[in-house]
């Protein structure tokens, strides 16, 4: 299965699994990484990698992408440019400006390189489905980041077969 993972996953993953700290997330992420059936594409302009480096240990999180790249688990992709798409997303309250853009960029690209009907979007941040809760409260951002009918991840559904799912929803869902 073909995901885009979130930093915000990636933190958690690492919080959890080799930092041994406790993470925030609806649920654990160490399936998508341990599960042979997943594959993580990553843009290769340095953009998400750059999230992910922004965590407790980046040295470690350095070596563990480059694990995971000589592995294959990880895959390098291209990233597209939609104006028209964005365009969309802006007016649901995308943040166009904000590093997320590159997410969504890449999982384009990658779901046309996928042979599957729809890429995950593996994230728990409200930016992907509803970004005017930004300043919610913590019920409400937990019920908006489980809603797929949320402004954003509606369009990134329906126009594109980009899936933005919380980790709780897609354990549901895979297993």
């Amino acid at each position: 299965m073909n995901v885009i993972i979130d930093a915000n996953i990636f933190k958690g993953y690492c919080r959890e699994s080799i930092i041994g700290l406790e993470h925030k997330l609806t649920s654990s992420p160490s399936y998508l990484f341990q599960e042979e059936e997943y594959v993580m594409y990553i843009d290769d302009g340095d953009q998400m990698q750059y999230e992910y480096k922004a965590v407790d240990n980046p040295q470690v999180v350095e070596e563990m992408i480059i694990e995971l790249l000589n592995s294959g688990k990880m895959r390098l992709t291209k990233t597209k440019i939609d104006p028209d798409f964005e365009r969309i997303l802006r007016s649901k309250g995308f943040d166009m400006n904000s590093r997320d853009k590159w997410y969504i960029r890449a999982a384009l690209v990658a779901k046309e390189k996928s042979d599957t009907r729809t890429i995950y979007l593996i994230t728990e941040d409200i930016d992907f489905f509803d970004p005017r809760k930004k300043n919610c409260s913590s019920k409400t951002r937990n019920i908006t980041i489980r809603n797929k009918r949320s402004p954003v991840a509606h369009e990134l559904i329906d126009r594109k077969k980009i899936k933005p799912i919380c980790v709780e929803n897609h354990v549901r869902q895979a297993y």
